[in-house]
């Protein structure tokens, strides 16, 4: 799980590679179907933003795990619609 201080900021370190940024959220996805379980909470729209505007610009995370999640969030009823 990733630690989140009283002030907010994240345990994960400024050096975190883009892969281990995809490893917690990965874990923290896990079988879903949103970060926080079955609750659709903020968190969700800005991390699943990253991923939806990164497959738009052709930068798909070749992770069948995190693909699933972005392909829920842009199902629901009320998600931003972008196509490439």
């Amino acid at each position: 799980m990733i630690d989140v201080l009283i002030d907010g900021s994240c345990s994960l370190p400024r050096s975190a590679s883009r892969a281990t940024v995809m490893d917690v959220i990965e874990g923290e996805v896990g079988d879903g179907p949103y970060l926080f379980g079955d609750w659709f909470t903020a968190a969700d729209v800005m991390i699943g933003s990253m991923f939806m505007w990164a497959r738009l610009w052709g930068n798909a995370t070749g992770r069948p795990r995190l693909e699933a999640y972005v392909d829920r969030l842009q199902a629901r009823p009320h998600a931003m619609k972008m196509k490439s």
